[in-house]
């Protein structure tokens, strides 16, 4: 009788001493997660507005500083009166401004409401003071959804003088040299109880002129279009 051979553990055997010579030339897998430094953000914030005379200059010098190295910008201690309305440019720019409604991907974090819905040429419409204020505005690029946080301080620090009726209010612009003691295109009063005043002139295209008093030598109640109310809805 012929006996059978048993092969398979054998083989086994075998493979598995050569199975435990074999080193592995790759490196051990690491666990722990791989870290990514953020994208910093070299954009140049700006805010421009009727704040401001001559106002609404998209390279204005009202300049968000940039906190450390962070995506995070601000600009603190701005006076703000009611009626005002503001707004972010960006690099100097109007392109992708940053207004209170109309941009994509801002949130508005304004916890005591100071600010409300302003007009605007376009789809992006400004930011419209409601309450007078001492106010710091910061922007936080850091997520998609870009975020403006509006923090009211307390009251206006530097509150502008009030304005006396003079009696006296003229026209001064390029047509007179800027010179405002002179009084050749004088207003006329019509309602003194309102203090109203008229006239009408004829006026060259491209003419520029603000509404100025002669006993004010130094442009302090000089208005121009930023900071009156006019029949112009868009006054140029």
């Amino acid at each position: 009788m012929k006996k059978k051979l048993i092969l398979l553990p054998l083989l086994m055997l075998v493979l598995g001493a050569c199975a435990s010579s074999v080193v592995s030339s790759e490196e051990p897998i690491s666990s722990e997660p791989i870290s990514e430094e953020p994208v910093v953000d070299t954009n140049v914030y700006r805010l421009t507005g009727s704040f401001y005379d001559p106002g609404w200059q998209p390279d204005s010098e009202f300049i968000l500083e940039q906190v450390d190295e962070t995506n995070v910008f601000i600009y603190e201690g701005l006076d703000l009166f009611a009626n005002e309305e503001w707004a972010i440019t960006i690099n100097g720019d109007w392109a992708g401004q940053i207004g209170f409604t109309g941009t994509t991907n801002l949130t508005v974090v304004d916890a005591a409401t100071t600010m409300g819905l302003g007009g605007g040429p376009g789809t992006v419409k400004n930011f419209l003071v409601v309450t007078d204020g001492n106010y710091d505005i910061e922007l936080d690029t850091t997520e998609t959804v870009r975020v403006v946080t509006i923090t009211r301080n307390g009251d206006p620090i530097d509150v502008p003088a009030v304005e006396e009726d003079t009696g006296e209010w003229h026209l001064v612009g390029s047509m007179n040299g800027w010179d405002i003691t002179l009084t050749t295109f004088p207003l006329v009063e019509d309602d003194a109880i309102n203090h109203l005043y008229s006239a009408e002139f004829a006026l060259e295209a491209d003419t520029m002129f603000k509404v100025a008093t002669g006993t004010d030598s130094t442009w302090t109640y000089a208005r121009g279009s930023a900071h009156v109310e006019t029949d112009d809805p868009v006054p140029a």
